[in-house]
Parts: C-alpha cells; structure tokens; sequence
C-alpha cells in the first residue's frame, strides 16, 4: 500500500489553534524559540501536549544532562533532522 504524502501547517504562535498558544509559549520560553516539530504539532493541541509531557518526563529520567542531549542529538541524526 502506497502512503500519501501530507503536507501539515507550521504555526507561529499567531496561527497556532488558541488551545496551542500556550504550549507554543512555554515551549519558547523555555527552549528560546520553537522548533519546527513543535509549530507543526501545534495543529494538533493535544498531540502538542502529550509530546510535552513526554519531552519533560524524559527529563527526570536516570541520565545526566549530557547524555540526554546524546540520545536527542542520536534520534537527529537516525531522522535526518536538519535543524
């Protein structure tokens, strides 16, 4: 079966839904600016707000700070990420 490619918006904090918003904020706040996963996730408020938790859950977890920004900068790399 062949996938159709979707194209999804990416949002600034003035497009985003108004339920993103403040998601899209403390995402700024925190980080300086919003990534680009994050601005797309924003047309889904509450895939936005699961991905959150999930971003701070892994923060708590057993790993020092380097070795969280390892796997982050490995997950980069195995997705092509270019940014």
């Amino acid at each position: 079966m062949k996938s159709e490619r979707r194209d999804f918006p990416v949002h600034y904090l003035a497009t985003a839904p108004g339920e993103s918003r403040p998601l899209l904020a403390k995402t700024e706040k925190a980080f300086g600016m919003i990534p680009n996963l994050e601005r797309t996730m924003a047309e889904a408020p509450v895939l936005l707000e699961g991905y959150g938790q999930l971003w701070e859950s892994f923060g708590k977890s057993s790993f020092s700070a380097i070795e969280q920004q390892v796997v982050m900068q490995a997950v980069n790399v195995r997705h092509a990420c270019d940014y």
